[in-house]
């Protein structure tokens, strides 16, 4: 019911802001930044909507429980994190050379690199703080919270399938699985949504100063070291705390780890609610993905 709220929300915020926004900001806003603004209201206003509706059926006691970590310890974890989202970047343009895709996210942005300071700014909006915010508030907090009733297992997965499917297109979802895979289990041991809102907030931010100086070869080198850096950081920072924690890890169970008794959840597929919204996000994601290869 929240996803079908969310996707209503976005139509319906799109059209009164196109009625609205054009004809009183017609001769101020440029056509990229109209569309921008149109982008981070429908997305606010979609996520918020869809967030605050989960949070009414949420029961206090069964949320994922928020654990006390030093500020070091918070550190740590967002460069675990840089480290596991760099193997992803690194790695993925393989998988979508062996299935002959491509990532086409740039041009489903409305933007134009170098037209002004103010576009470059709600470029950022648009591609980093409201999805680094709100899609952590909805996919991760939301959802695995709601869902953390199940099994801890149960919320990772599914909210990583959920945060795929709806971007709509078959590179993109790959890629949002694993960082919705990656930030699930952050928020899963960790309960700070803080920590995943960073790391998203980060992923993105890179993805869109790499747009604004896409033609600036020199401040994209840099971006691109600065970004390597950080991956290294990361990297020794996961190779201390497997050592540290080394006896831990030879005598984990993972029987133990999580019990799912989907057998209370059998009502999902009986539930108009999750079958109209399923039938809906799949045929926005084929639509999608027939437009991108058109």
């Amino acid at each position: 019911m929240a996803l079908i709220i969310w996707i209503v929300c976005q139509n319906l915020v799109s059209i009164i802001a196109g009625v609205l926004i054009v004809p009183i900001f017609k001769d101020i806003l440029t056509e990229s930044e109209f569309n921008l603004i149109t982008m981070i209201i429908t997305m606010l206003s979609g996520l918020l909507l869809g967030s605050l509706f989960i949070f009414s059926y949420t029961n206090k006691n069964e949320k994922i429980a928020k654990k006390k970590l030093s500020l070091l310890k918070k550190i740590e974890i967002i460069f675990m994190g840089i480290f596991l989202i760099g193997i992803v970047q690194i790695t993925l343009p393989y998988l979508y050379e062996l299935f002959n895709l491509e990532y086409l996210v740039g041009d489903m942005i409305p933007y134009k690199a170098q037209e002004n300071i103010f576009t470059d700014i709600l470029l950022v909006i648009c591609i980093s703080i409201i999805p680094g915010i709100f899609e952590e508030l909805f996919f991760r907090k939301a959802i695995m919270d709601y869902s953390n009733k199940i099994g801890k297992v149960f919320a990772v997965i599914l909210s990583s399938i959920i945060f795929s499917t709806v971007h709509m297109n078959l590179a993109q979802s790959m890629f949002a699985l694993e960082m919705g895979i990656i930030f699930g289990i952050i928020y899963a041991v960790t309960g700070d949504i803080v920590l995943t809102m960073i790391l998203h907030l980060l992923n993105n931010g890179y993805s869109a100063i790499c747009s604004i100086f896409m033609y600036n070869s020199s401040a994209i080198d840099i971006i691109m070291k600065i970004a390597l850096l950080f991956v290294i950081i990361g990297a020794l920072v996961v190779i201390k705390n497997i050592y540290i924690n080394r006896e831990k890890i030879k005598n984990i169970n993972l029987k133990k780890i999580n019990k799912l008794n989907l057998s209370e959840y059998k009502y999902l597929f009986c539930d108009y609610t999750f079958l109209l919204s399923t039938g809906v996000i799949i045929i926005l994601f084929a639509l999608t993905e027939k437009m991108l290869v058109l």
